[in-house]
């Protein structure tokens, strides 16, 4: 078996960390990258007229943040 193919005890090969929590802030970001969706596809011509001022960008570039910083987080804690 390939290391980081078990569950169980971490090996100092490969990162571990809280399943439950890794899983809820996936779960968050899932729901949040629904609602960019829903910005984009609420009004779609925006997206050009705009550009980088359309607001689901501001909610793009901050959900990418709280999924780095909060994994960073989560491993930390572990």
């Amino acid at each position: 078996m390939a290391n980081g193919d078990a569950i169980g005890e971490p090996s100092p090969q490969r990162l571990s960390a809280n399943p439950v929590l890794v899983s809820a802030l996936g779960l968050t970001l899932v729901f949040w990258g629904a609602y960019v969706a829903y910005l984009i596809d609420r009004n779609p011509t925006a997206m050009v007229s705009q550009g980088e001022n359309h607001p689901s960008w501001r909610q793009m570039y901050w959900m990418m943040m709280t999924g780095h910083i909060g994994l960073g987080l989560i491993y930390l804690v572990h």
